[in-house]
């Protein structure tokens, strides 16, 4: 062995310190006839750097604690390093500063059940799958000032009560199912200054009942299934001007009565079923003057009954049963002049008396079925510089009547 090897000790031929630490490179030596130890605890002279991926092979299923509060040059913890091994504790080091990042499946499915990385100031990524299938009950990432990326998966079927990001304040990225089949009934994500994606299912299935956003000024996307079958009853992305994209499901049977998208001049897209089932009775989308697209029951089912998309200036399609269902009873669609398309059964079942396409200058086509269930006592097309086509379902009845139900004779 020369000066940059940490020698493995031998006691009565049995290890006692199944590894070596070679140029600050943690390496299991051992087979498994040879590993009785129960806990790895490198000392600080070896000082340690990396535990490389795959670190402990199996053999090693006698572990049950990872002590590293002495590797204060610990800059890297590998990717699947403890993977599916019986470990019920991780000690960090006192002054883990050099801590940069933890591997793809590092613990996944030991058996931890807390996990502090409060003092992991300089940790930047959490990688995918670091604890999947860990059922940890609290989480302490409060001096993570430095972490941009919770990877997919990263705590998903976690049974935390609580998840507290306010003090993350680089965090860019939430992977898709991060923090997935939680238990968690809050979730703070107040100091998220740098926040941009909020991930596919990042946190479906969870129970939060409360999500301020207002401080995400960064945020761009929330993805799909991102907090589907939530608790919230309130939403407020007020303070959201870069978030372009609401994706498919994504708050698709919470109990949302409450949504603020106010400011949200960026929306491009609220994607099919994004509040399915919600409780919502009033929506106003006047600020979101860059919305292209209403998905497929996108608001179906709500207990809507006003419905302001007045100043939404690139508007282009209301999707398939996008209000489907609602109580709706005003309609304000006057700033809607690139609106082309009102698909089958968008404002099905609705309570409208009156429909103004005076500005809608581009309405080309109402399909089928589009204000069924609505009694239209008065129509203005006349703003419609195309004539507009209203599809039938039987070509014996009113033109009108498979599209606009209920019209009195023209």
């Amino acid at each position: 062995m020369d000066r940059n090897t940490y020698k493995n000790e031998r006691i009565g031929g049995v290890s006692e310190r199944p590894y070596d630490v070679v140029f600050g490179v943690l390496v299991a030596r051992c087979s498994a006839i040879d590993v009785t130890a129960i806990t790895i605890k490198p000392p600080r002279e070896a000082e340690l750097r990396v535990i490389p991926n795959y670190a402990f092979p199996r053999s090693f299923n006698h572990i049950e604690k990872v002590d590293l509060s002495l590797c204060d040059t610990l800059v890297s913890i590998g990717g699947v390093a403890f993977r599916s091994l019986r470990i019920r504790s991780l000690l960090l080091p006192e002054s883990p500063r050099n801590l940069v990042s933890i591997g793809a499946y590092a613990f996944r499915s030991t058996t931890l059940t807390t996990l502090d990385l409060s003092k992991c100031t300089a940790l930047v990524t959490i990688a995918r799958g670091a604890f999947l299938f860990v059922h940890l009950t609290t989480v302490n990432l409060s001096g993570c000032v430095a972490l941009r990326e919770i990877g997919n998966l990263a705590f998903e079927h976690a049974s935390l009560a609580a998840i507290d990001l306010s003090k993350c304040t680089a965090l860019e990225t939430i992977g898709y199912g991060a923090f997935a089949s939680s238990k968690s009934t809050t979730l703070n994500l107040w100091n998220c200054f740098s926040l941009r994606e909020i991930g596919n299912g990042a946190f479906a299935v969870a129970k939060p009942i409360a999500l301020d956003l207002r401080r995400c000024s960064a945020l761009v996307a929330i993805g799909e299934r991102a907090f589907f079958s939530s608790r919230l009853t309130t939403l407020d992305l007020s303070g959201c001007p870069a978030l372009v994209t609401i994706g498919d499901w994504a708050f698709s049977e919470s109990r949302l009565t409450t949504l603020n998208l106010l400011g949200c001049s960026a929306l491009e897209k609220i994607g099919d079923r994004a509040f399915l089932h919600s409780r919502l009775t009033t929506l106003n989308l006047s600020d979101c003057s860059a919305l292209e697209k209403i998905g497929i029951q996108a608001f179906d089912e709500s207990r809507l009954t006003t419905l302001d998309l007045s100043r939404c200036g690139a508007l282009q399609r209301v999707g398939i049963d996008a209000f489907r269902h609602a109580d709706l009873t005003a309609l304000d669609l006057t700033g809607c002049v690139a609106l082309r398309r009102i698909c089958s059964r968008a404002f099905l079942n609705c309570r409208l008396t009156t429909l103004d396409f005076s500005n809608c200058v581009a309405l080309e086509r109402i399909e089928a079925n589009a204000f069924r269930g609505s009694v239209i006592t008065e129509l203005n097309l006349s703003g419609c510089l195309s004539p507009v086509v209203v599809v039938n379902v039987r070509e014996e009845e009113n033109i009108l009547a498979p599209a606009l139900y209920s019209f009195p004779d023209m």
